[in-house]
């Protein structure tokens, strides 16, 4: 995935924690599966982690919420627009890879 992702060369991350909730699983227009999680980062805090590609899809049928996971990747920071109109800053993982610690 890092060919895909130059804005994140030269940066990398490995974040290890539970799945908040139930990871989603998307196919844009042009076919690419998309995969998003929310991980637990901290007391009160999460961050999400995306995958794009095939690895997306197969790994969504061994994630669950609760799931212990290693994300490795790199940060991201992206922009959002919100209802009032004002734009959000955020951060996300571009995941490579993710590992499941735990099998329920």
């Amino acid at each position: 995935m890092a060919g895909n992702n130059p804005e994140g060369a030269g940066n990398r991350i490995e974040l290890w924690g539970r799945i908040l909730a139930e990871p989603e699983l998307r196919t844009t227009p042009a076919g690419t599966s998309v995969l998003r999680i929310m991980v637990e980062a901290g007391e009160d805090s999460a961050l999400a982690a995306v995958m794009i590609g095939g690895q997306a899809s197969s790994i969504r049928g061994v994630l669950r919420a609760g799931s212990e996971v290693r994300v490795t990747g790199s940060l991201r920071a992206v922009r959002r627009k919100m209802k009032s109109g004002l734009t959000e800053a955020a951060y996300e993982v571009m995941a490579e890879t993710i590992e499941v610690l735990n099998r329920f």
